[in-house]
């Protein structure tokens, strides 16, 4: 199965999360383990428990720690959305994002910085989902 890119997943979620990570070491932890939720995806594209719905019907969501193996009793801390094509010889990668599980929040979280973290839901609502996918790196 091919695997495609939206063109912001490196341009922009990948040094969002490098920023979060801070740590060089931990950026290539959290790449394996991008790589290996991917691979998860292939293996099971359409799992109706991953299904989603509202704006983004149609697309799917995969949950993953950022480091294998992930501590124990952790929950997952990121989540990729995706879509498998229509004729199932391609998905689309639409976000990788952080997972903020704090609904009073609007599933947003501000870092002491002050930067507004968002969830993965909130980017892929207002991504364009008809970009120019790549194949992926």
């Amino acid at each position: 199965m091919k695997v495609l890119e939206h063109p912001d997943i490196w341009s922009v979620d990948m040094k969002v999360i490098a920023k979060e990570l801070q740590d060089p070491v931990a950026m290539v932890d959290f790449i394996d383990s991008y790589n290996s939720a991917v691979k998860n995806i292939i293996k099971n594209p359409c799992p109706p428990s991953n299904a989603l719905n509202r704006s983004l019907t149609g697309w799917y969501k995969e949950k993953f720690h950022k480091e294998i193996p992930p501590p124990s009793g952790q929950n997952p801390q990121y989540r990729i959305i995706y879509q498998l094509s229509k004729d199932q010889t391609k998905i689309r990668i639409l976000v990788v994002a952080r997972r903020i599980d704090d609904k009073a929040n609007n599933h947003q979280k501000v870092l002491p910085d002050g930067t507004v973290q968002q969830d993965g839901y909130q980017v892929a609502a207002f991504r364009p989902k008809n970009a120019n996918y790549q194949k992926k790196k």
